[in-house]
């Protein structure tokens, strides 16, 4: 399908398992806040290829390839927008701010300086022409440091920005892409040859005075204390000591399972820009074990970024620049997940079992939501994409042959196939309403009409073709809505299941992949173009009312009171507030370690989705009246623990966004409680609790790790402790 991605599904939910899911048993909260945690908050699309990107102010700056520098504000992350630019004669890689001007690296037209003191109108007051091809740049004090690729690094003097004068060149035996400096020292990364160390105290007479490899190709580079942290292509962030310029060594790093492209450090947190897999963030706070923390992939290759307090930015090549909160660096934990036998596109929770549609019928018990268990599979005679449960039925349309099969599941354990009807064509959705199931059936019939009054000889009673690709439909009264891949919303009167009309439809401005109604108000799931919510309350003029973007494609949507949940394929669950139709508003996600297909919401408001390769169960949102009148969640914002490792005790620090109850547990790895500590009401701000590593009989534990659980209404954290005696 258009957009998917082959990713390595059973590693990564074997680490989501194992770091994740292991807390889930201890840590369930019945919803959470994703506005609390690391997500994606906006996109805007520039006219070039997005490569670099730099923050100051309010305002992000990208070089933009062949459109040259654009100039956005990011005011408002939600809706960045595009204030100015100006074009380069080259191909903008990498840009650096300083003051009022913008540095370019140019590819071979070398470095640009940009005045950029009106946003609306930069313009272009020096330029040189360099050896190579211009492709980083860092600026310190009045020179600027320029990464030449094969040619090495050369040294420019900004003294006077109308003319920019080269002073310095030094030849690197890799290829130079990017360079940071402090202290004296240029630090390059230089390809396949990892960082060299570069003496800059003459600006004149550079020198490589040292090197450190890197098990990758080292593209970018960001400098932190007496560290330099490097974007390693095929290996992900390496993390090198340069404490002493001339003896850095290779202190630590972690694989991101892709390539890193870029790198920036906000206090504690690498960004980095990791290609297809969009954006990580890596917990540094012991820079010899770097933490992957997060993940949020969007619709481009992620070549840049960077990052300014709770914001950060990437530019995302053809997909433009996206903005992220990053005030929590972290992700949510998933409350469940379970391996499935095949691709699971959609799925129906019922009662205790959910029933996936993974090329045939799988059926989990989900009455432990920590520990799903597959009950039983269902073959079928083509691939499955959908499914619908009514009453004790199991309504299961398949593609090629084509046709939809009857399941009796009102023993989960051991379904039934009842009956059969073979419709040819390519059936990939389903919706059912009194004695007729209705087929969406792709590009070859649009939509057709079944009458399974009796489900064990189900029949074709009627049909009408789409001018899209029907990819699903929902019934609602005597009218049926079909997502129509290119075509739109397809409006079709089945009063008559005998002879179905098209009364309306509404062109979207993507592929209508799936949809759901509540109401007068339809949400679509319309690929590149995001949500789209539609009223429906004149059926013949459906009228579109709101679009919201999302960072990747929406292949699927889910509605539970005022939020909408979108399965996000690469960028996996993302939380839109709808309580406006006409302005809904992105809250959060999370990514997911497959290709998130559909989704769909549990009795208890937990909401499941269809990843691929991957049954995963996540909370909910909160409702609104879990949050305070300045539409804050009530969270703990940090949490640590001191001493850590602890002997006789240690000290729980914690912030809180605003007041009220905290209530803190301790529990072992095997998820035992052990001790639960009084339930004590808190105001807004920092705080501290006493836990003195006894159990509830007052017993010192024993030696081992532990994890500290602190909730507060809506919204818990996590850490772990380790008890040393």
């Amino acid at each position: 399908m258009t957009g998917m991605r082959h990713r390595p599904f059973t590693l990564a939910l074997t680490v989501l398992l194992i770091t994740g899911l292991f807390l889930a048993a201890i840590s369930r909260a019945e919803c959470i806040d994703y506005g609390s945690y690391f997500h994606w908050t906006g996109k805007v699309d520039t006219p070039g290829r997005a490569s670099g990107v730099a923050i100051a102010g309010t305002r992000a700056y990208v070089a933009d390839g062949s459109s040259g520098l654009k100039i956005i504000n990011v005011s408002n992350p939600s809706t960045p927008q595009i204030l100015g630019g100006v074009n380069t004669p080259g191909t903008a890689l990498a840009v650096v701010v300083s003051g009022t001007r913008a540095y370019v690296a140019d590819d071979v037209f070398g470095l640009e300086v940009i005045d950029v003191t009106n946003p609306f109108l930069p313009r272009i007051v020096g330029s040189v022409t360099t050896s190579g091809g211009a492709a980083g740049v860092a600026v310190d004090g009045s020179f600027a440091y320029v990464a030449e690729g094969t040619s090495g690094m050369q040294v420019i003097d900004i003294s006077n920005p109308a003319a920019p004068v080269i002073v310095g060149t030094v030849d690197t035996p890799g290829t130079a892409g990017g360079v940071a400096v402090a202290g004296g020292f240029a630090f390059v990364a230089d390809g396949d040859l990892g960082l060299e160390v570069i003496d800059v105290f003459d600006p004149a007479d550079p020198t490589v005075v040292a090197r450190s490899g890197t098990p990758g190709r080292a593209l970018a580079v960001a400098l932190s204390g007496d560290y330099a942290y490097v974007a390693d292509r095929f290996s992900g962030l390496q993390v090198i000591d340069i404490s002493d310029p001339h003896l850095p060594h290779l202190v630590g790093g972690v694989d991101t399972l892709w390539d890193g492209r870029g790198i920036a450090v906000v206090g504690q947190t690498a960004l980095l820009a990791n290609g297809i897999s969009g954006l990580a963030t890596i917990d540094i706070s012991d820079p010899v074990n770097p933490r992957v923390m997060g993940t949020a992939a969007v619709a481009g290759t992620v070549l840049g970024v960077a990052g300014s307090g709770s914001l950060a930015c990437t530019a995302a090549g053809d997909g433009g620049l996206h903005t992220y909160d990053i005030s929590n660096p972290a992700p949510p934990d998933f409350e469940g997940g379970l391996v499935t036998p095949g691709s699971v596109r959609d799925l129906v929770v019922d009662g205790h079992s959910a029933y996936l549609a993974d090329g045939g019928l799988t059926i989990v018990d989900v009455s432990n939501l920590a520990a799903p268990v597959l009950v039983a599979n269902v073959p079928t005679p083509g691939m499955v994409y959908s499914l619908r449960i009514v009453g004790h039925l199991a309504y299961v349309p398949y593609a090629y042959p084509g046709g939809l099969l009857i399941v009796d599941v009102s023993d989960p354990a051991s379904p039934v196939v009842v009956g059969r009807i073979d419709t040819g064509g390519d059936v990939v959705g389903v919706a059912v309403a009194g004695q007729y199931a209705y087929l969406a059936c792709s590009c070859e019939g649009g939509l057709r009409v079944i009458d399974v009054s009796n489900p064990s000889s189900p029949q074709l009673v009627g049909g009408v073709t789409t001018p899209g690709c029907a990819a699903n439909v929902i019934v609602s009264g005597d009218l049926a809505f079909v997502a129509d891949g290119d075509s739109g919303l397809q409006v079709i009167d089945v009063s008559d299941p005998y002879m179905p009309q098209i009364v309306g439809h509404l062109d979207t401005p993507a592929t209508a992949c799936n949809l759901t109604a509540v109401g007068s108000k339809l949400y679509l799931a319309d690929h590149s173009a995001g949500l789209q919510v539609i009223d429906i309350s004149d059926p013949v003029h459906p009228a579109l009312i709101a679009t919201t973007p999302v960072p990747h494609y929406a292949w699927g949507v889910a509605v539970n009171g005022v939020h909408a949940y979108i399965a996000g394929g690469a960028a996996g669950l993302q939380v839109i507030d709808v309580s406006d139709a006409v302005s809904p508003s992105t809250i959060g996600g999370v990514n997911t370690p497959g290709y998130a297909f559909g989704v769909t919401i549990g009795g208890g408001g937990d909401v499941f989705v269809a990843d691929d390769q991957s049954l995963l169960i996540a909370s909910g949102q909160c409702s609104p009246s879990n949050v305070d009148g300045t539409g804050s969640a009530m969270r703990v914002s940090r949490m640590s623990a001191a001493p850590n490792p602890a002997g006789h005790g240690t000290k729980l620090q914690f912030d809180l966004t605003r007041g009220g109850p905290v209530q803190a547990e301790v529990f072992d790895l095997s998820g035992r409680r052990v001790r639960r500590l009084p339930r004590e009401i808190f105001g807004p701000g920092e705080h501290r609790l006493t836990w003195n590593a006894l159990d509830e009989g007052g017993t010192p534990v024993s030696a081992g790790l532990y994890l500290v659980r602190l909730s507060v209404p809506g919204s818990m954290r996590v850490c772990k402790i380790a008890i040393v005696r």
